[in-house]
């Protein structure tokens, strides 16, 4: 078949020790296959409107823009303590914030606040639950919780500090 030259957050990916929902979530929205508005409308679905409904920017509800580049996902990011440059490619932003996180554990940070958002953002579509970033970062820690159950006994330590932090 080939040798392919691949991202390295397609490596860190399957690595991390979170659930199995969390890494194929994640996978999807690496590859842009996210069930965004705009997906949809590619797909030929008739949607009555593509844009964003969690920011004020009014931009076309895209996975970069629901996870990066909204204004609502980056207060989510910046309750965690990370803050970025959103004119970047997602895979160069998503590598940035792994590395200025500076923990072992920092692809699961990242593929959890990408949940996290997400499934705030589906809870608004399909609940009516407004959304919130206190939310948001409530269900990052109850999921990042789950997490420290699975984790090295070496990492658990460092995980619980660096949460008690975020809390």
């Amino acid at each position: 078949m080939g040798h392919r030259q691949v991202h390295s957050l397609f490596k860190w990916l399957w690595k991390a020790k979170c659930q199995m929902k969390h890494k194929v979530f994640f996978w999807l929205l690496l590859k842009d296959r996210i069930n965004t508005r705009d997906i949809l409308q590619r797909r030929g679905m008739v949607i009555e409107s593509v844009t964003c409904d969690l920011c004020i920017l009014q931009r076309r509800e895209t996975a970069v823009h629901l996870i990066l580049r909204c204004n609502f996902a980056q207060a989510c990011w910046a309750s965690i303590g990370v803050n970025y440059v959103t004119t970047r490619p997602m895979l160069q932003i998503l590598r940035r914030i792994r590395s200025s996180l500076g923990v072992p554990f920092a692809t699961k940070i990242i593929i959890l606040m990408c949940w996290s958002i997400w499934t705030i953002r589906n809870g608004w579509i399909f609940n009516n639950r407004d959304p919130s970033v206190q939310e948001c970062k409530a269900k990052f820690c109850m999921e990042f919780k789950l997490i420290l159950l699975k984790a090295k006994r070496s990492n658990v330590m460092a995980m619980e500090s660096w949460l008690a932090l975020q809390m």
